[in-house]
């Protein structure tokens, strides 16, 4: 996702990367919302440690979820 590898990642590498794959220009607005959410330290970007803190818990959120409908 580090599209110009400088070791975080940031609103341009977002918009760099969806449109390498032939992707629609991204709602710039939904990303920075992500990144905000993510950027812990308010730096505005998301390191690495950022990152894997994200999607572990939108992991566990996930796994959560699924856990609570299967048990209903």
């Amino acid at each position: 996702m580090d599209t110009n590898k400088d070791g975080v990642i940031s609103l341009d590498d977002f918009d760099d990367l969806f449109n390498s794959h032939g992707g629609a220009k991204m709602d710039t607005e939904i990303w920075d919302n992500l990144l905000h959410e993510a950027d812990k330290n308010q730096d505005g970007v998301v390191s690495f440690s950022e990152f894997k803190e994200s999607m572990a818990s939108l992991l566990h959120r996930g796994l959560s979820k699924k856990r609570k409908n299967h048990n209903n």
